[in-house]
């Protein structure tokens, strides 16, 4: 028993530890956003980009939170953007932070005055950017749908007369909701583990998590938000998107992109000093602000696993589906949390030829390092790696790459077909008649709006046969060295050896960021690239691992004609590997499908649909291996969407546990997402004594107040009711001190008598409120 108490004791502090530790990293990007972020008001976006609201509402958002509604400098944006130029040019980036604003901060003298132009500019679009039909990427689909709702909530509860058609709009958007939601939890994101978007997939649902009176609504919000927070924390580690990513940025530094600032937020564990320069435009860092001021946080598992403290050297086996997160399973994943580094690559069916491809991070290894908190540019390890062009970057799915990954093993395989010319015309035709499928099923959706066609032959797709890795050595400790015709590399915590697999040894050449090495082939041939981790905790000396790698490492290139080859590890473990030049594959749909002739609610494929590709050889995007002689099944099993010893989802059962006092069972297989504990909180679960809550004025009139005293620290809901049961209001907070304070404002014409709920989990208070 006293164990347990102990136990309990210290999840508990933990809990409020947590909430000091947010609070505080909050409040360094509110003030950053709300005082320095762009300063000058020259330095605003005018109506150009189209986006403007991407760069400039978190700077009314974190002004109005930090000053109050009344603040000169917050109310000047609403206005400054009130332009028919402006109402024109609105892109999907805008709604999430007009809904966020007007949900959280209605009585503002600039949302009271533009609230109602905005809400009509919206509510009157019929293009290819309107609120319920839009077309987009799936970030763009996340800013908009969520927005419609908040919109439609608006228009109801304040503008019934003027939008008669509200309800229907609410009832189409909750649709959307409901299903995005539930099928998230059935086949994972399209957009998974991406460092550049990710943020803006979740920024809609933070605003419908704040801001939806529907508990349904509310409720899948939640889910999607603990969704996000679950697959974040576990590929991060100390400031850097670890692994792979759809679409990414160039994150090969700790804590650089809008993905990095929202898991700083809410994880923390970085390297380095976070420092704020004033003036400048720090994009990405502004994003989280969103985050930073909603009442959402992830489950404490869920931050314990993003700092790593969980099992170590483990594997998790995962998968997503194809982009519009139809065909669950088509991308496998798999990824490695070593004990000083991760190490993950995905699988990609992708086949390279389009723009659609530009963004993917197939593999990622990051590696920790001591953190320095005096240290404003210190970053964890990095290595990527891919054939052909840009390796520096490695932004890109390259047609011929293939990968192997097994525990601290990373095999890098490039083969350029010696078809490679007769591929590239046959794929340019098939483009060029996807561009017409587009413009011609695209312009019957949406006539006489003339948008160019997005869909493209990419322009990294080439002929060299080569294959690199770079180790990113910038703000990093990297120390190299030659032996026997390896490349090994000393870090922070970790010791890295690269061979060759054509090459006796790899091409080297040491940039201002990185050491790139290469390996080459003429056309025709197999080249690549081996790379082995060991941690530091398991080697007396560099000189050690390097003797252990050299003494018990081997690669067997007796069968490479048939683009065979066997690597032993220096561990013993034994990678039997079959480079696969015939094949099939499919593209990232994105926004590009053609196939539906009437706008859609959802876009989903099908009914949106790609050309069929040709197959055979040149086209093989997946390796066969086997480890120790086990095969690695790519083609009969389904993977599940995570499976691993701390994070599960399977059948629409997401299961999370820090493997001592905590374990969150999200169930997503009725139409609402059910949670296990039902009084399941994200950070704990706490009790509000009856006589610790009091209301005021009551009678009220447009303001209620509602104290709370006690030492309860964590998330709770308040609902205002009609006796009818009717839901008025609905907000959920996070009490962080002992006295604490909400102010509650009350629809205008609202009389009569109502409830009043306050609730923490399964713990309901329900007073009588008298409204004048």
């Amino acid at each position: 028993m006293f164990f347990l108490l102990s136990v309990l004791f210290a999840f508990n502090l933990s809990a409020q530890s947590y909430e000091t530790e947010f609070q505080s990293r909050a409040q360094q990007i509110i003030n950053y956003v709300a005082d320095d972020y762009k300063a000058d008001a020259s330095g605003w976006y005018n109506c150009n980009p189209s986006d403007y609201g991407k760069y400039n509402w978190q700077i009314a958002v974190a002004c109005f939170h930090k000053y109050g509604v009344n603040n000169a400098k917050a109310n000047q944006y609403l206005p400054h953007f009130n332009t028919p130029s402006c109402i024109s040019a609105r892109f999907h980036f805008n709604l999430a932070g007009e809904t966020s604003i007007f949900s959280k901060y209605w009585d503002a003298p600039s949302v009271k005055a533009n609230v109602k132009d905005y809400l009509t500019a919206a509510w009157n679009r019929t293009d290819s950017y309107n609120l319920l039909t839009s077309e987009g990427t799936e970030n763009h689909l996340a800013m908009t749908r969520p927005s419609a709702y908040l919109y439609a909530q608006i228009a109801l509860d304040s503008f019934p007369t003027d939008f008669p058609d509200a309800q229907q709009k609410l009832d189409s958007a909750k649709l959307w909701i409901m299903d995005w939601s539930k099928t998230l939890y059935a086949a994972g994101l399209g957009e998974w583990n991406s460092s550049t978007y990710a943020p803006y997939g979740m920024i809609g649902w933070l605003a419908l998590y704040d801001g939806a009176k529907d508990p349904d609504v509310h409720k899948a919000a939640q889910a999607v938000l603990d969704y996000y927070a679950c697959e974040m924390a576990l590929h991060y580690t100390q400031g850097i998107v670890g692994g792979y990513e759809s679409r990414n940025g160039t994150g090969y530094e700790s804590v650089v992109t809008g993905s990095d600032y929202f898991s700083w937020l809410w994880f923390g564990d970085s390297p380095r000093k976070i420092s704020w320069a004033v003036g400048t435009q720090n994009m990405e860092a502004s994003t989280a602000v969103y985050a930073a001021v909603s009442s959402y946080r992830p489950p404490l598992a869920a931050v314990k696993l993003a700092k790593k403290q969980l099992a170590k050297n483990v594997m998790y086996y995962n998968s997503k589906g194809e982009y519009l997160m139809n065909n669950p399973g088509a991308v496998k994943q798999t990824f490695y949390i070593g004990d000083t580094y991760t190490l993950g690559a995905a699988y990609l069916p992708y086949g390279g030829f389009t723009g659609g491809d530009s963004q993917f991070q197939a593999w990622k290894f990051v590696g920790k390092v001591t953190p320095d908190e005096t240290n404003a540019v210190k970053t964890a390890n990095v290595i990527v790696g891919y054939g052909s062009k840009e390796w520096n970057k490695a932004r890109h799915r390259m047609p011929w790459d293939q990968l192997v990954h097994h525990r601290n093993v990373l095999v890098q395989l490039t083969k350029v077909p010696t078809n490679y010319d007769a591929i590239y015309s046959q794929i340019q035709t098939s483009i060029n008649n996807w561009k017409t499928s587009w413009a011609t099923d695209f312009n019957k959706r949406f006539p006489n709006e003339g948008k160019g066609s997005p869909v493209n032959m990419s322009a990294d797709v080439s002929n060299a046969n080569f294959s690199y890795m770079a180790v990113w050595k910038k703000n990093a400790t990297v120390n190299r060295l030659l032996r026997n015709n390896i490349e090994f590399f000393e870090m922070d915590s970790n010791y890295v050896a690269i061979r060759s697999i054509a090459q006796t040894a790899p091409t080297y050449a040491s940039a201002t960021d990185n050491y790139a090495l290469k390996d080459a082939a003429t056309q025709g041939n197999l080249c690549g690239l081996i790379l082995e981790v060991g941690s530091k905790n398991e080697y007396a000396s560099f000189v050690a691992f390097q003797d252990a790698i050299i003494a018990n490492s081997s690669l067997n290139k007796a069968n490479i004609a048939t683009d065979k080859i066997i690597y032993t590890s220096a561990k013993g473990d034994v990678l039997n590997i079959q480079y696969n030049s015939s094949g099939t594959f499919i593209e990232p749909l994105y926004d590009w499908g053609y196939g539906p002739l009437t706008k859609q609610l959802a876009q989903k494929s099908p009914p949106f649909v790609q050309p069929k590709w040709p197959s055979g050889e040149g086209y093989g995007r997946v390796a066969s291996w086997s480890v120790n002689g086990t095969a690695i099944d790519f083609t009969n099993s389904k993977w599940n969407v995570f499976d691993g010893p701390n994070l599960q989802l399977k059948n629409s059962l997401l299961r999370l546990n820090d493997g001592l006092t905590q374990t969150l069972e999200i169930d997503y297989n009725g139409n609402l997402p059910v949670y296990t504990p039902s009084n399941y909180t994200n950070l704990e679960d706490n009790k509000v004594p009856l006589n610790d809550i009091k209301i005021y004025p009551n009678p009220a009139t447009n303001l209620l107040n509602i104290e709370l005293i006690s030492n309860f620290m964590g998330s709770y809901i308040v609902e205002l009711l009609d006796l009818n049961g009717r839901s008025i209001v609905l907000l959920s907070n996070r009490k962080i001190s002992n006295r604490e304070l909400l102010q509650l404002p009350l629809p205008e014409k609202l009389q009569g008598l109502f409830l009043l709920k306050v609730k923490t989990g399964e713990n309901v208070v329900t007073k009588k409120v008298q409204i004048e």
